[in-house]
């Protein structure tokens, strides 16, 4: 009788006594390992595979009953070790980041040069130069905001040009000694030379009042 050592998966030779009891103990000669049989049952057949190093053929076991190499491969040995305290260094990530920055600061940086040229034509205008020509020498201003009268370096407004005519209007921001106020002012352009129209500001108590543009009227 032919027995396969579960572990070491070796061959044992079993010489069968007919007065043999139902239950047997083998000892394996190859390991000395003790299995207990019962006669006269059919195990499952054994999946056999070959030895990696020799070929050998033999059930699932450890190791080879021949050669003695190992016939699983433990985790262990699949596992990469990590090399604790070091990182490495996530290069893709960090230049996608630093190049996100870097874009962002180009477009502010683009943005905020349109936009300084902008008010920068807009108060070199003639539009604008009449109506600050016009704040300048309105008493009501004067009286508000003191001497020394200086304009915010943003105006806001918006200028039209079509040839001889067009349309213009400015929120300046007016600052002397006695205090400040803003001006909202209205032009019109026509046969080339611009007037104002309309304009009121905001006097020390905080009262919007009209200021009228009897220099601009024809005699």
């Amino acid at each position: 009788m032919i027995v396969i050592c579960r572990k070491c998966g070796g061959i044992n030779d079993v010489k069968q006594d007919k007065r043999q009891p139902s239950v047997i103990d083998v000892k394996c000669r190859h390991c000395g390992t003790r299995t207990s049989l019962e006669v006269g049952v059919t195990s499952r057949s054994v999946d056999m595979v070959k030895c990696p190093a020799c070929g050998y053929g033999q059930p699932k076991t450890e190791r080879c009953a021949k050669c003695g190499t190992a016939m699983i491969v433990r985790p262990t040995e699949m596992t990469v070790i990590e090399e604790h305290g070091e990182e490495k260094p996530k290069i893709l990530p960090q230049r996608y980041k630093v190049l996100t920055v870097t874009a962002i600061l180009l477009i502010l940086t683009v943005f905020l040069g349109i936009l300084t040229a902008v008010f920068l034509m807009m108060k070199r205008s003639d539009a604008y130069q009449v109506a600050e020509t016009f704040i300048r020498s309105n008493k009501n201003v004067i009286e508000t905001v003191g001497d020394n009268m200086k304009f915010g370096f943003f105006p806001l407004g918006s200028v039209k040009v079509s040839e001889q005519v067009g349309e213009a209007n400015f929120k300046i921001h007016a600052k002397g000694s006695q205090g400040s106020t803003d001006v909202d002012i209205f032009l019109r352009k026509k046969e080339g030379a611009w007037h104002v129209v309309a304009a009121t500001y905001t006097d020390r108590y905080g009262t919007k009042r009209r200021l009228t543009p009897s220099f601009n009227r024809k005699k």
